[in-house]
């Protein structure tokens, strides 16, 4: 989706914990089916696993480091946003465990692609953006305005919930339209 001569993009890096760097031994009990263990058998981790503890955050250190070295600058203030500008143009990255949402000029996403994948990331690119992290976008026509709305999520439960919620007290927020 292009819009202000900008592109966004949503990138999923596919089995992004698994790209975390153990920082200290970890022993896990040798799972069920195995051959050839004994009840006092474990294994050591070589690797950060799914539903270890230390996994999203061994990830994020990991994403970080490679963002840093292909020319991104932030995370401080903010430490899910980062930010490179270069001769292609202008580009951020904001962050969510293994979802990226991409904007900036076309040439710069691209080579911030090209580069994750010299990383040896797996990344799935989505290039629409109606929908990010529950939160429906809304452009104008001119799409020279945007506007985030979890409208969609309260939708998304009513719709799965059916009665369950029905009828339960609606609350207005400084943020509610009127």
């Amino acid at each position: 989706m292009i819009y202000f001569g900008l592109q966004a993009k949503i990138v999923d890096v596919e089995t992004a914990f698994l790209y975390g760097e153990l920082e200290e031994e970890i022993y896990m009990e040798c799972p069920q089916g195995m051959r050839d263990v004994t009840k006092d058998d474990v294994l050591l981790l070589t690797a950060c696993i799914y539903g270890l503890v230390q996994a999203a955050r061994q990830y994020y250190k990991k994403v970080v480091k490679i963002l840093k070295e292909i020319g991104f600058t932030g995370g401080d203030v903010d430490p899910c946003l980062f930010c490179k500008r270069s001769d292609k143009g202008i580009f951020f990255i904001a962050l969510y465990v293994d979802d990226n949402l991409r904007i900036g000029h076309p040439a710069a996403i691209d080579d911030a692609i090209r580069q994750m994948k010299e990383h040896d990331l797996i990344l799935k690119i989505e290039d629409t953006l109606h929908d990010y992290l529950s939160c429906e976008i809304k452009f104008s026509n001119d799409r020279s305005k945007a506007w985030l709305r979890q409208m969609y999520l309260i939708s998304n439960i009513e719709n799965t919930f059916g009665t369950e919620v029905s009828g339960l007290r609606s609350y207005l927020t400084p943020g509610t339209p009127g």
